[in-house]
């Protein structure tokens, strides 16, 4: 209530400079806008007596007969009843207000009044440390007598609530749980607006997505953002490290070592990074920039054993020993093709040994192997890739997938064996193997996926590249369709979509009634399960036996899914083989190994090692994620 005193000189002085002596019109003095300046003594006569606030019994709505300065009123004829100096001034949205006057001294406010600085001015007030010297119908209220609530109802403004004893407006004791719409309304035991559905008045701070209505509503690190809670994004900040990035946006990467800036998707081959974790599946940062781990000392026998950093097969003589190069071969060296040979070596002639058709000579082309007049390949001619056939045989396929492939003029049709999918025709353009534990490639009318043989970058889906002849994801796969989260890359791991045949990869996971492959697609308290293999989706309720899963969480307690169904399971142990969590039990739900190169087995808790190897994140404890490593060791927690 001091800030109901203090608007009383600046309503006074909003009404000498308007020249009247009405309270009508004057509501510009609101004490709920905020805090007024206190109250200082405002000459020799003035009064500063400490609060002791008493009880004042008065009742009816209809104030007592005025007693001078500090006497209740509600309007200004109350107050010129009494002395005609005096006005009536009420705060704004109050029902009743107080007597007052302008003042120099003491003097001028008589004996009902002291004269106190307000802001700015001096006004007459009625100075109390109980209610006993306070005129009827008011109350010691701040150390001044201002009408008392239980007389007039609506004196209390805000949130004030009026003291049945004193006649005191005061701050209620306690808003927990009181509607809100900003913290302004709440009250200091209860200072925070927010909730985790409606806002309302609270004694903790709102956690990630409840509602607030400002950021002092949420918890250390949270912002409010649209209304809601939520991890700052620090999206395009510069960076020196992932450490300073935040949750939404965790990578240091950029176009230059000056330029890195946080984002919300992992970096590609060349550009530049802070660590290891801000580069896309399968590369490592080395001085600072994204590159695909080494092999300059691996030994081969074609191209296709090299990575993309060292992608020459050379030898520094003909008959020594080839190592993968990040530099081509000169002239006496040994090589595999022309393409790992730099530009002033010259072509071969006819029974050359040859790797493809540019070593040889205009005219010749490599046919098994040697340089051939073009003309000479047939239908009859092996190849084991299209380098072995000639101009009028250039494709190497057969009927059969695991037959023998012949050079042929025409491409092959689904299920025809190739080497790439220029071998097949426009009906089943992609050569692959169709799945990550098969290297036989076939012609096929979709493109291929994580880890599936492949010929070049076009036999792989959207987001992945034909790398050392594996099907391997780039930085984004973002809307690609998959049929289980291994179709996916890393940044955007999850399956699912509105439909069982439109299941695209996505940075987030689906709700409830959305298409899903596994548990680990869907949001948090959703589990992935049908009563059909094709009607899996997002469900509240884990899946009764015979029941389609993804993971064993999918289904309910003592059921585990093995082979893709909810089963009765109890009976595996660490030194159970596994090929996916699908295949372990509830006691130990975990498949994986702390080797890189052991036997997956059931375990009873995630990978903790770095660079055991995994089937799913879920195999991995939470300092790794499970990753394609290489064709050698498949997936990887790291």
């Amino acid at each position: 209530m001091w800030a109901k005193i203090a608007c009383l000189g600046l309503c006074v002085a909003a009404l000498a400079s308007a020249g009247c002596s009405s309270s009508a019109g004057f509501t510009g003095c609101d004490p709920d806008a905020g805090p007024c300046p206190a109250p200082t003594d405002g000459g020799g006569d003035d009064t500063s007596t400490p609060i002791d606030s008493g009880k004042k019994d008065s009742g009816g709505d209809t104030p007592a007969a005025p007693s001078g300065i500090g006497s209740p009123c509600k309007a200004t004829a109350d107050c010129v009843a009494i002395d005609f100096s005096l006005t009536c001034v009420k705060p704004s949205g109050a029902s009743a207000g107080t007597c007052t006057k302008t003042c120099t001294t003491s003097s001028t406010c008589g004996a009902d009044g002291s004269c106190v600085t307000v802001g700015t001015q001096k006004v007459c007030v009625k100075t109390c440390s109980t209610s006993k010297p306070c005129p009827s119908g008011s109350a010691c209220d701040g150390g001044y007598c201002q009408p008392d609530c239980r007389s007039y109802s609506g004196v209390c403004t805000g949130t004030d609530v009026c003291n049945s004893s004193t006649g005191v407006c005061e701050p209620p004791a306690s808003c927990s749980g009181a509607s809100c719409s900003t913290s302004s309304s709440c009250c200091s035991s209860s200072p925070y607006c927010t909730g985790s559905g409606s806002k309302r008045c609270s004694s903790t701070r709102g956690y990630s997505g409840y509602a607030c209505g400002a950021t002092s509503d949420c918890q250390s690190g949270l912002e409010c953002v649209s209304g809601y809670c939520q991890t700052p994004s620090c999206s395009g900040d510069y960076c020196t490290s992932s450490s300073t990035c935040c949750t939404s946006s965790p990578y240091c990467v950029g176009s230059s070592s000056s330029s890195k800036s946080c984002r919300n998707y992992q970096g590609s081959a060349g550009e530049y990074c802070a660590s290891s974790t801000d580069c896309t599946s399968g590369l490592t940062c080395t001085s600072g920039v994204c590159t695909a781990p080494g092999c300059g000392t691996t030994t081969c026998s074609a191209r296709s054993g090299c990575c993309t950093t060292e992608p020459n097969c050379v030898a520094t003589s003909a008959t020594g020993t080839k190592y993968c190069s990040a530099s081509q071969g000169y002239s006496g060296y040994g090589c595999t093709t022309g393409e790992d040979c730099n530009s002033s070596t010259s072509p071969g002639y006819s029974g050359y040994s040859c790797g493809y058709d540019a070593d040889c000579t205009s005219g010749y082309t490599c046919v098994s192997g040697y340089c051939t007049v073009s003309s000479s390949c047939t239908s009859s001619t092996t190849c084991s890739s299209r380098s072995g056939c000639c101009t009028s045989y250039p494709n190497c396929i057969s009927s059969s997938s695991t037959g023998t492939k012949y050079c042929s003029s025409y491409q092959g049709s689904s299920g025809y064996g190739c080497t790439t999918g220029e071998d097949c025709n426009s009906s089943y353009p992609y050569c692959h193997s169709g799945s990550s534990s098969s290297y036989t490639k076939t012609c096929r009318s979709s493109p291929g996926y994580a880890s599936y043989s492949c010929g070049i970058d076009s036999d792989c889906t959207s987001g992945y590249s034909c790398v050392s002849g594996y099907c391997t994801a780039s930085s984004s796969c973002a809307g690609t369709y998959c049929s289980s989260r291994s179709g996916c890359c890393a940044s955007q791991p999850n399956c699912w979509g509105s439909s069982s045949s439109t299941k695209t990869c996505s940075s987030s996971k689906a709700s409830s009634g959305y298409y899903c492959t596994s548990g680990d697609d869907c949001t948090s308290g959703y589990y992935c399960n049908g009563s059909t293999s094709s009607s899996k989706t997002c469900r509240t309720t884990k899946g009764s036996s015979g029941y389609y899963c993804g993971i064993s969480t999918d289904c309910a307690t003592g059921l585990v899914c093995s082979g893709g169904v909810c089963t009765t399971g109890s009976t595996c142990s660490s030194t159970t083989p596994c090929t996916a969590t699908s295949s372990c039990c509830s006691s130990y739900p975990y498949c994986g190994s702390d080797s890189s190169t052991g036997t997956l087995t059931c375990r009873s808790s995630p990978v903790s090692t770095m660079y055991g190897r995994c089937t799913t994140n879920a195999d991995c404890s939470s300092s790794y994620t499970c990753k394609y490593y290489s064709s050698t060791y498949g997936y990887l927690c790291y």
